[in-house]
């Protein structure tokens, strides 16, 4: 059985790809990073891969091929970092003592893991940590009653998940805990604050109101331009007072100017000093 990303957390995940594709950094872990928190088991507990014994929470995954995988609660934001936002065995938190694990949980709000989803891999953990007092923290019942239930593993494994007629070692009332606390099963994805797009910073071969003088009038014979192909050279303006001005199109992209005739068409129908004969 596996555990898929809740539909309201798809988006976060096609997001993360289209920034891959474009080459942007991006949150989900790659295969080589991820290996960096593969949980190894040797004969003194559970360590990471430099062999550091593993000691307080930690947010774990179990991948698709078995690999098993926690990051210390604070160093990775969420579960589907850690799984690459893909499918997973299961999922929540792990507490452990100097290596030793001794509480499993469901608690993830991008999977949110049912009891029957956890059954199989509660067991695995039971065995694998050879810990006859693990616990199963449950947090399937937050988003409607606001409760969260620890049971003995091993009741739980016997009674094949269906927690109804077993009796909690404990119960926290989830909306009692510090705010930092409060269990996220259930959670919904905060809003992606969107960004304004950047205003493009484009240049234009017509000229402004500007770069024209105002006691000016830029006479454009348009049959010329459109028979054209090449850029124009100067034009004549000729002022009230019987000045005169050469506007020479510039030889290289580096200098400004009018650089083509269509560009000296669309100049002179849009400025207010200009007149087209």
């Amino acid at each position: 059985m596996f555990i898929r990303l809740k539909p309201g957390f798809k988006i976060e995940r096609q997001r993360e790809r289209e920034k891959e594709q474009r080459g942007e950094a991006v949150l989900y872990l790659s295969e080589q990073t991820r290996s960096r928190y593969e949980v190894k088991l040797t004969g003194d507990g559970f360590s990471d891969q430099s062999g550091k014994l593993l000691d307080g929470n930690y947010l774990y995954v179990r991948t698709l091929d078995g690999k098993l995988y926690a990051a210390k609660c604070g160093e990775i934001g969420h579960h589907s970092y850690l799984s690459n936002g893909k499918k997973v065995t299961s999922v929540g938190h792990f507490i452990f003592q100097r290596g030793k694990l001794v509480l499993v949980s469901n608690e993830s709000g991008h999977y949110t893991p049912t009891n029957e989803e956890m059954l199989s891999d509660v067991e695995f953990y039971f065995h694998l940590s050879e810990n006859q007092d693990l616990i199963y923290e449950d947090h399937s019942s937050v988003p409607v009653a606001g409760k969260i239930y620890q049971y003995k593993a091993n009741d739980f494994i016997l009674a094949k998940g269906e927690v109804r007629d077993l009796v909690p070692l404990l119960t926290i009332i989830d909306t009692d805990r510090d705010a930092n606390k409060r269990s996220a099963y259930g959670r919904k994805l905060k809003p992606i604050e969107q960004k304004k797009p950047e205003p493009e910073n484009l240049t234009s071969n017509y000229l402004d109101d500007d770069a024209i003088d105002a006691n000016h009038l830029v006479e454009i014979d348009c049959d010329v331009l459109k028979n054209s192909d090449k850029a124009v050279s100067s034009m004549r303006v000729v002022s009230e007072l019987s000045e005169f001005t050469i506007f020479k199109s510039p030889r290289t992209e580096s200098e400004p100017g009018l650089h083509d005739s269509a560009s000296l068409i669309n100049t002179a129908r849009s400025t207010k000093y200009l007149n087209v004969v």
